[in-house]
């Protein structure tokens, strides 16, 4: 595939991988490989921001997996990365989807989330943490407690930020979620741009902040 031809950079590598050297041509070519699509989808402008195209895989094994190219990331202003692709795969087991959870295992799908979403964004925590939730039926309610619990245990363990623009959010840990939590849009909502679920548009277009990883090294992971 193109991007085993392409140089990871070892230095931005300590979450999703970060490849130097790739032209928009080969971000395209090699969303199409991911996609299997032989031309890129329709995209939706982000004011301000820039593009995004959007992928809702239907097949059997993947039906309800999303793909989606960011063409703009704040890590831009950090490390000069100009484009994202977050892959969301909804896990199954034994043909069903993941198992049911209970209220007790908040703190399992708590680690489990800052496992495989470690170095993404923040729109990738919440679809992880749905992807760990899907067995339970009415979990709204449960994956937002679970996603700013979530963030204020990884707040307090100074294992990420919240920044917006390239400058860290000031203020207390709790204004900060705060904030977040004053702009969350309602649920359901047929506004896409308030879609929390779908291609996850809010955290593109309305969310106040977005994650910066910090690695027991020193390093910021900009998202």
């Amino acid at each position: 595939m193109l991007m085993e031809k392409m140089i990871a950079e070892p230095q931005l590598n300590t979450g999703a991988a970060v490849f130097k050297g790739a032209t928009d041509t080969d971000i395209m070519t090699y969303f199409k490989q991911l996609a299997e699509l032989e031309n890129m989808p329709s995209f939706k402008v982000i004011p301000g921001k820039g593009t995004v195209h959007p992928v809702k895989f239907t097949g059997e094994c993947s039906a309800g997996s999303t793909l989606t190219l960011r063409c703009f990331s704040t890590s831009a202003q950090q490390n000069g990365v100009k484009s994202t692709i977050d892959l969301i795969i909804l896990s199954k087991k034994g043909g069903r989807r993941v198992e049911r959870k209970t209220i007790k295992d908040i703190n399992s799908i708590s680690s489990c989330v800052i496992e495989t979403s470690y170095g993404l964004s923040i729109g990738a925590i919440w679809q992880h943490i749905s992807v760990e939730c899907a067995g339970l039926p009415d979990n709204y309610l449960l994956r937002k407690e679970v996603f700013f619990s979530l963030l204020t245990q990884l707040l307090n363990e100074n294992k990420i930020k919240l920044a917006t623009n390239g400058i860290f959010l000031s203020g207390t840990i709790a204004q900060q979620t705060k904030a977040l939590q004053a702009a969350w849009p309602p649920y359901p909502c047929e506004d896409e741009n308030n879609d929390l679920d779908e291609y996850g548009m809010w955290f593109l277009v309305k969310a106040p902040a977005g994650v910066v990883w910090l690695t027991p090294d020193g390093k910021e992971l900009w998202t």
